[in-house]
């Protein structure tokens, strides 16, 4: 029996409360993670291999046969169970709160990290969206302390894909920073672009001490009016997440909870998406060769 086999057996007002999420899901492009490689084994074998391969939180099944053969992952903590019983799991009242803006500064550090983790696990490449960087970058010959401060919360990120991604060890670990490189009648002052990318990269690679780091790219665009750079973003594939307020406030995960900067987690959505795309296609700065 297929999930859809199994949800026509459900009644009327689950099955299409499932099905209408299913479709929603099935839709949205920037909710389907590739595997990647060809899968082996077939039915439970193959529902147990995706899981392990993504790290996932729940294996939903459309039979209780399917339900006992994958006991094993509810012994390695991945939540089993089936169709009628989704909408109560534990997994399902995570997603729905993470529906909502997550402020973390209050939270424990282990908390901390198991939010930005998820932010980052499925991301092919990791891109930063942040208006100010380039500011910091431009203010001295060489990264100021401010800027290694961003930098190390920025490289904590990077370090959380490695650690949780299935594509980590597949793929380079890839960083882009997009930031203001110039704007409409020199708001803000002129921005040395060439210093702005070697104190990024220097202070990026200074605080990349495990060597995760492959590729930093630092990516330079000239602002509109009005602005489209105003909100710090963190882009993992297709999905965005708002930062606020500051995203060096990634830094601050070790510090005692009371002491650290405000740092609220927006939900990716579909306003979020547009807002960024509407960034990317600001004019790209050049530097000369």
């Amino acid at each position: 029996m297929t999930v859809l086999d199994g949800l026509e057996q459900l009644g009327p007002k689950l099955g299409q409360q499932l099905l209408i999420q299913g479709v929603d899901l099935s839709n949205r492009t920037e909710s389907v993670v590739e595997i990647g490689y060809q899968l082996p084994g077939e039915g439970v074998d193959r529902l147990r291999h995706i899981a392990h391969h993504l790290s996932a939180d729940i294996v939903v099944c459309a039979n209780e046969g399917d339900v006992e053969q994958l006991e094993d992952l509810v012994n390695e903590g991945v939540e089993v169970c089936q169709l009628d019983s989704y909408l109560e799991s534990v997994a399902e009242q995570d997603r729905d709160n993470w529906r909502s803006p997550q402020r973390l500064d209050d939270q424990p550090k282990e908390e901390v990290l198991n939010v930005l983790a998820r932010l980052v696990k499925y991301a092919p490449e990791l891109i930063v969206i942040d208006r100010m960087v380039a500011k910091w970058a431009n203010e001295k010959p060489e990264p100021t302390r401010r800027l290694k401060e961003w930098a190390y919360g920025i490289v904590m990120l990077m370090e959380l894909w490695n650690q949780h991604s299935p594509k980590a060890g597949k793929l380079d670990a890839k960083l882009v920073i997009l930031t203001e490189g110039g704007s409409p009648g020199g708001r803000g002052g002129a921005i040395n672009a060439q210093r702005v990318v070697k104190n990024l990269k220097k202070a990026l690679g200074q605080a990349d001490r495990k060597n995760i780091l492959d590729d930093i790219v630092v990516d330079l665009r000239r602002d509109s009016i009005p602005s489209v750079l105003q909100d710090r973003w963190i882009r993992s594939g297709l999905r965005c997440w708002q930062v606020s307020h500051e995203t060096e406030a990634l830094a601050d995960v070790e510090k005692p909870i009371g002491s650290r900067k405000i740092l609220m987690i927006n939900p990716d959505s579909s306003g979020g998406r547009g807002i960024v795309d509407q960034v990317f296609r600001l004019k790209r700065i050049e530097l000369p060769a």
